[in-house]
């Protein structure tokens, strides 16, 4: 039945889509985002040093609350009211950026002279998903060309550096080429002294004086087992409140929860976890694909995962889990509090962090969002 709606709702798409066609191309720049944290930047650059594009967002209401402040021409939620907007915004837009899987591009091919840029949401992977994902795996070969065409229309595809093109490749079907290793815009501002100062300055507002900072990120479930309540308490039991304040971050599809206990807070809705990176002392994940942005910053990371074995079975994890980072891995608790507690262990985990951003960004930081707008809005790509 789903798969039937979804047929016909990119029939409905494509008909709009393919009458749009007929239009010409606008000087119109389309950002069509979920999260958007890697768009803006680039929009903002835009806003300055190309004020005479005109710019449309089409965005998740879910993540984006407040549209307005993208400075925006127009701006549209993507919900299926929207279908003729947003086919007719896909079809005109001579620049679109994106930064997540968007199913209508299955029904859109991109026209001739029409530039789209995939910026992604993550500069690695330690989970399976798209095509190698346990439960894509079985799909019907019908549903699984129609995720192809999908990432087909991306464009280019931005990364960090070609090691994470290595690693993308599979999960998308694509090849080397469709890859692009210009960096990552929304770590930009750690490397502008005045912004990061700026945000440091007021997130240290919200956090105890004089503490080192734990930042617990833990990666979405879609079977939540109450795994990072277990975790969050484990921590705080084994660490000195009077030395430590434990950050929980969780992701922004899962609920926050009761913590009720002392030296354990929730991160500020108005911060970002790239804000909170700054501050943070020390690093615990699970299967995020935070630490290939903290590396950048030489953070300690560790890996908590106590539900490995069943992780590995659904989603799935990438091969030789974690792969390239140089990170160390545990599922106990107390492996886990003794790293935390060795000076010795911390030094070592920070260091071959420095040493592992240097291999997987191709290009220095700091300037990927300049280095993006130069790419696609020379005379030709903006004309």
């Amino acid at each position: 039945m789903r798969e039937l709606a979804v047929r016909l709702y990119l029939s409905i798409f494509g008909a709009f889509y393919r009458l749009f066609l007929l239009f010409p191309l606008r000087n119109r720049t389309l950002f069509y985002v979920t999260y958007g944290g890697n768009a803006t930047p680039i929009n903002r650059l835009l806003q300055q040093v190309h004020p005479e594009i005109e710019r449309t967002l089409v965005y998740d209401p879910r993540f984006i609350k407040r549209p307005e402040e993208w400075g925006a021409k127009r701006f549209y939620s993507s919900r299926f009211r929207n279908v003729p907007v947003l086919a007719y915004l896909l079809a005109t837009s001579n620049v679109t950026w994106f930064d997540n899987y968007v199913p209508l591009l299955s029904a859109a091919p991109r026209r001739k002279n029409a530039r789209r840029i995939q910026l992604w949401h993550a500069a690695g992977a330690l989970k399976e998903f798209g095509l190698t994902a346990q439960q894509n795996k079985v799909l019907p070969l019908e549903v699984k060309k129609r995720f192809q065409k999908v990432y087909k229309g991306y464009g280019d595809f931005v990364v960090p550096g070609m090691g994470c093109a290595k690693l993308f490749m599979p999960p998308h079907g694509l090849k080397e080429s469709a890859f692009v290793p210009l960096g990552v815009p929304r770590t930009d501002y750690w490397f502008d002294e005045q912004h990061r100062e700026n945000v440091v300055e007021r997130l240290s507002e919200h956090l105890p004086p004089d503490k080192k900072i734990l930042l617990y990120a833990p990666t979405y479930r879609e079977n939540q087992t109450g795994l990072e309540e277990q975790a969050i308490r484990s921590l705080r039991e084994a660490l000195d409140p009077a030395e430590w304040t434990v950050v929980l971050k969780l992701h922004p599809t899962v609920e926050p929860f009761d913590i009720g206990e002392e030296g354990i807070l929730f991160a500020e809705k108005g911060f970002s976890l790239n804000d909170y990176l700054l501050v943070t002392d020390v690093l615990i994940t699970d299967y995020s694909s935070v630490p290939f942005e903290a590396c950048l910053l030489g953070l300690p990371t560790f890996l908590y995962v106590p539900d490995l074995k069943d992780y590995t079975i659904f989603p799935g994890i990438i091969p030789d889990f974690p792969g390239p980072l140089p990170v160390r891995v545990t599922g106990e608790a107390q492996e886990l509090t003794e790293w935390l507690r060795s000076e010795k262990v911390l030094e070592e985990c920070g260091s071959r962090m420095r040493a592992f951003s240097e291999e997987w960004y191709d290009l220095p930081p700091g300037q990927a969002t300049r280095r993006l707008v130069e790419r696609y809005y020379s005379n030709s790509a903006s004309k």
